[in-house]
């Protein structure tokens, strides 16, 4: 039994529209996941993407015109392949106008550039760059560490109790640090 062509045509579209869905599904779950997709606002995107900041344990996220968000995670930068690459300025500059203080917002546009420290909807805390390059606005976001680590968690030599006898005393002629 063979099946006439327009049939086949028909069941081959199908299943072509089927699979475009579901990629479609895929991509959206994993941008959600990620920080963005194409239906979020503005503010919405640089909320999940400051709030990934914390879940990555990312250091700095970078945007830029042309290319996804990139995390950088243990010294290392991460695209963030799910993500689709910020089409325009426009976008970029939606984000964060959400951020950018109102009383500095002149200050960028006369020099093109501006660094300012923001809170994030978690309460965490970031050091904000942003800059003009080719018309285009970019930022690089750092996030401030609110947990101090220990003298001991930042595996530093543990410190000396003297000055060079072991004793606490410094050798005849020798100074510790704080003694005059």
């Amino acid at each position: 039994m063979t099946l006439p062509v327009a049939v086949v045509a028909v069941v081959l579209a199908v299943l072509a529209l089927v699979a475009a869905e579901e990629r479609r599904i895929q991509t959206s779950t994993r941008n959600q996941e990620f920080g963005t997709t194409s239906a979020m606002s503005p503010e919405e995107t640089i909320a999940n993407l400051l709030a990934g900041m914390t879940r990555f344990q990312a250091s700095d996220l970078h945007l830029k015109v042309g290319y996804p968000p990139y995390y950088r995670v243990a010294g290392h930068l991460r695209k963030l392949k799910e993500v689709e690459p910020f089409v325009s300025s426009e976008f970029i500059e939606q984000m964060m106008n959400t951020v950018i203080p109102a009383q500095r917002r002149h200050a960028f546009d006369t020099h093109g550039a501006l660094d300012f420290s923001a809170k994030g909807p978690t309460g965490e805390r970031y050091r904000i760059n942003i800059y003009r390059s080719c018309a285009e606005m970019h930022a690089a976001i750092r996030r401030v560490q609110s947990d101090i680590p220990s003298f001991e968690d930042c595996n530093f030599h543990p410190p000396t109790s003297g000055c060079g006898r072991g004793d606490g005393r410094a050798r005849p002629g020798q100074r510790c640090h704080g003694q005059r």
